[in-house]
């Protein structure tokens, strides 16, 4: 069964999709759009983006001042833009049929309200015919990813940063927090130091990509002097002077982008003393995985764990989960999809998702039962 599978994952940012059968594979996720979609007239004069697709009216788009969000902080905010990339990504990406639909396991973020979870319940059986269906909450899913099923996840997000503490496939959401910056916070914060040198950047979030990096503060004056000419996409080439850096510190301590918020390594050390038993303090210390768009910069793991060292109680190692070699090299960046993936394997094979005949007895709040 697990070969009409598709784990589909929403995010404040990109809509993720992809098929469970072939995993692991560097292929998977196949499908990664903008979490966004924008109106065209009745007629349908309007041109549509590159891969596209019309439905209900609207069609997928890349980020514009025309686009309309679908998620926002974790959050669905537009159904009916939720209900269009599904029909692209399902029916016109992963290859589905009108009457030959197959089952889907999402990741689910955290703090997701019951009423969300029964719409979404409801949607894959109502409106799209789903053979079945299953929800795991994103930080479970992450560990998945890397083999374990105890730790603390720090999911660097695009509007968000989480930190949840998992204690044998389970989030103690006592000890989980939400803060509110992420990836966008760093694309407004590389356009304001570039606009202090006079540099207008059309795409700070390409160059953020390109030259953000944590690093020594010896390495970073090196660099800072020597200077770093980047060329975005559209062709413009822009000569970076310690920006990459200091976009890095910024992730680590919100209060550079204005944010009144504890830096990320002291909150982490703050959730995880938060349990308490001792030993599964130790195990969520010495089980830490950075994941999410933001843990690309390069060495930020390294610098987070030296940060983490020097605010943590002796009774404490902070030590970071290693990535498998089997899997593929983007993990981190998608690790709750590719956990999702991995827990497809077992759910779908052992019956524990909802299926027709499951939401035919019990309506939308099945989900809270079987997906709990």
């Amino acid at each position: 069964m697990t070969d009409s599978v598709a784990v589909v994952e929403y995010g404040s940012h990109t809509f993720r999709a992809g098929l469970a059968y072939n995993f692991p594979s560097d292929q998977e996720p196949r499908l990664v759009v903008p979490a966004a979609v924008r109106s065209i007239p009745p007629d349908g004069t309007a041109e549509q983006s590159a891969g596209g697709s019309q439905q209900n009216g609207r069609v997928l788009s890349e980020a514009s001042q025309e686009s309309v969000p679908v998620v926002e902080h974790g959050r669905i905010t537009y159904w009916p833009g939720l209900e269009a990339l599904l029909h692209y990504t399902l029916y016109q990406q992963l290859g589905w049929q009108i009457g030959e639909e197959g089952s889907v396991i999402m990741p689910e973020p955290l703090f997701t309200p019951r009423a969300d979870r029964e719409q979404l319940t409801q949607l894959a059986f109502e409106e799209f015919n789903m053979t079945g269906f299953f929800l795991c909450d994103q930080p479970v899913l992450s560990l998945y990813s890397v083999g374990k099923i105890t730790g603390t996840v720090v999911d660097l997000g695009h509007c968000k940063t989480d930190i949840s503490v998992i204690a044998e496939g389970q989030v103690n959401y006592h000890s989980t927090k939400r803060l509110l910056y992420g990836g966008a916070d760093l694309d407004k914060l590389m356009a304001s130091l570039l606009e202090q040198r006079g540099v207008k950047c059309g795409d700070p979030q390409r160059l953020k990509e390109l030259c953000a990096r944590a690093s020594s503060p010896l390495s970073s004056s090196e660099d800072a002097a020597a200077g770093e000419v980047h060329t975005l996409p559209d062709g413009q080439s822009i000569t970076i002077q310690g920006e990459g850096q200091q976009l890095a510190q910024a992730l680590l301590n919100p209060s550079l982008l204005g944010k009144d918020l504890s830096d990320l390594p002291s909150a982490t050390v703050t959730q995880i003393m938060q349990h308490p038993d001792g030993p599964t303090r130790k195990a969520f210390a010495e089980n830490i995985l950075l994941c999410g768009g933001g843990s690309c910069i390069p060495d930020l793991g390294t610098t987070f764990v030296t940060e983490l060292q020097s605010v943590s109680p002796p009774s404490l190692q902070p030590a970071m989960c290693p990535c498998p070699d089997y899997m593929p090299e983007h993990t981190l960046k998608y690790s709750s999809w590719m956990g999702a993936a991995i827990l497809s394997k077992m759910v779908f094979q052992q019956n524990q998702h909802i299926t027709k005949l499951d939401y035919e007895e019990a309506g939308p709040m099945v989900v809270h039962k079987k997906c709990c």
